[in-house]
């Protein structure tokens, strides 16, 4: 008989639309934003990644995060701000792994469109310290063997605004 520590479960959605259901509503509550208002923004976000119009998606979520109540913000976190854009991006339909192991660490934010593959890092200060972050761990060497155009995206997170700060893109 097993003892119950060497017994290991996996949890997960029964199909995509729970999935798509459940993560719909966390997004609301961190939001605080209405379906409907989400519905767009994601529509919108899902569009200019897609058309890799960064600057756009960008403004996009800079907009969101403007219009977030400041009390239910946990502006000193990067995981919160982590959390919302990985939402943003599961729901608007793009390809997006989160967490994403490499053999010496873990890409925040991988994102590939028909053309290209954005490997993202976010810190709370600069957003040079997270492409340095990218550059030193070489997160992109994962992705080289794929055949699409890499591009390294830094994004700094100013906790005393709750808003992205700057952002960088770079070729490898």
């Amino acid at each position: 008989m097993k003892r119950l520590e060497e017994k290991t479960y996996q949890l997960s959605y029964p199909k995509h639309e729970v999935k798509n259901s459940f993560l719909t509503y966390l997004l609301g509550e961190y939001t605080q934003k209405k379906l409907g208002f989400n519905t767009r923004l994601l529509k919108r976000i899902g569009k200019a990644i897609e058309v890799d119009e960064i600057d756009r998606f960008v403004q996009e979520l800079q907009s969101l995060f403007a219009s977030i109540p400041y009390h239910i913000f946990i502006g000193d976190r990067e995981a919160y701000y982590h959390s919302i854009i990985y939402l943003l991006l599961s729901l608007s339909g793009s390809m997006v792994k989160c967490e994403d192991p490499t053999n010496i660490g873990r890409i925040d934010a991988i994102v590939e469109t028909g053309k290209k593959i954005y490997i993202m890092e976010f810190k709370i200060g600069s957003e040079q310290e997270a492409l340095k972050q990218i550059r030193e761990m070489k997160y992109y060497e994962k992705y080289l063997s794929r055949g699409k155009e890499i591009v390294l995206m830094g994004i700094g997170f100013d906790p005393e605004k709750r808003n992205i700060d700057n952002y960088i893109l770079v070729s490898p």
